[in-house]
């Protein structure tokens, strides 16, 4: 749990740094099996606004956690 703990931190630390290799990063971080670290990666990439990050959301559209599929959905349309 710590580990989920630092990750999360880490990831609202990066929501300040709009460059393209964070927005990669937390990309990546969207296949993390714990819900809270993707949800964590989705709440910072809508924040970022980088539409380059909708074509990582939408898979996310078809999460069995539904917590997942409303915040893919709401990152989605905010970045449209």
């Amino acid at each position: 749990m710590l580990i989920v703990t630092v990750l999360v931190a880490a990831i609202d630390q990066l929501e300040f740094t709009e460059t393209p290799e964070v927005v990669s990063a937390l990309t990546r971080v969207l296949h993390d099996p714990d819900p809270e670290v993707v949800l964590e990666a989705i709440d910072a990439l809508q924040y970022i606004g980088h539409p380059a990050a909708i074509a990582s959301l939408k898979p996310l559209l078809a999460s069995p956690d539904i917590d997942i599929r409303e915040a893919a959905e709401s990152a989605i349309a905010f970045l449209e």
